[in-house]
């Protein structure tokens, strides 16, 4: 599981190349292991197409690596070298109930997503919709050199989950009118390889994505199988319902990811009955590529 010994294999021809996608190595791990590849006329380049640079202030290496002989290098950088990525949706100024009391935080898939994308190498633009109260959560991922976009909105999409019970209570204590539209994102978004869209409620809409595209569409269902319902306690409460737009989308997404809840969410035929079965007709209707997720969690 050496990553040195697989880089220096790569002269000794036991393999014709090493990527290695991970990131986290020290420069310890593979400074012998660079020698052994130049000096066998190889090489080892970053996601870049630059050699490693040592003694750096920060001694990790955090992007991917590629080793062997110039030609064949080459011939596999296109195919794996950084790529960059846009992330859609709602960043949440939440203040969830737990039994210890009110927790305040920055939330959403845009969120959690992006720092890891920014972690694993990738280039990535966040945008975001809501009012400035979530502009905490802009800054929280500027500060880590991430790109972000607040569109203008009076209202934000934001949750007050209730936990301090036996079963959570989904609510919202603000929502958001309107989805972002293709207007404002093209007039942000830099040529991406993939877009990712995380609604959190109902942010994102099939208009958004162009039909003819060069680049790659995943979509976590989230908020889209929820309606709300205004209380009289104030908050709105996310509602189930049997949700049928998700057929405006075939075609839109080339990777979507549902949760075995969501299914249970959406409308299908009366021929669809087992979850298995809806994920087979989705797949066979529009959905090339299918994530399912289970679990209490």
């Amino acid at each position: 599981s050496s990553v040195s010994y697989r880089i220096a294999g790569t002269s000794a021809g036991h393999h014709d190349a090493l990527v290695s996608f991970k990131g986290g190595s020290k420069e310890w791990d593979v400074a012998a292991a660079d020698i052994i590849v130049r000096e066998a006329g190889g090489q080892l380049l970053d996601a870049d197409s630059k050699p490693l640079r040592y003694n750096k202030a920060d001694l990790v290496n955090h992007n991917l690596l590629i080793a062997g002989h110039p030609s064949t290098i080459k011939k596999l950088l296109p195919m794996v070298q950084k790529k960059s990525i846009a992330m859609i949706g709602c960043i949440t100024h939440s203040t969830p109930i737990y039994p210890d009391g009110v927790r305040e935080r920055f939330g959403g898939g845009v969120i959690y997503g992006s720092e890891t994308a920014k972690k694993l190498g990738l280039d990535v633009t966040v945008i975001t919709a809501g009012a400035q109260d979530i502009d905490g959560g802009v800054a929280q991922l500027t500060k880590q050199g991430i790109k972000a976009v607040r569109l203008p909105r009076k209202t934000s999409n934001n949750f007050s989950n209730d936990y301090s019970g036996p079963k959570r209570i989904l609510r919202m204590s603000s929502v958001m009118p309107g989805s972002v539209t293709k207007k404002e994102v093209q007039k942000y978004l830099p040529k991406a390889h993939a877009w990712i869209l995380n609604p959190i409620f109902h942010e994102v809409s099939p208009s958004l994505v162009p039909t003819k595209r060069d680049f790659i569409v995943f979509m976590d269902l989230q908020g889209l199988t929820r309606k709300v319902k205004k209380n009289k306690d104030g908050y709105y409460h996310l509602v189930d319902h049997k949700w049928t737009g998700w057929k405006q989308w075939k075609g839109k997404v080339n990777i979507l990811r549902v949760s075995d809840e969501d299914i249970e969410h959406m409308a299908f035929p009366a021929s669809a009955k087992l979850p298995t079965q809806k994920i087979l007709y989705l797949v066979h209707h529009g959905f090339p590529l299918v994530i399912v997720t289970q679990g209490s969690k």
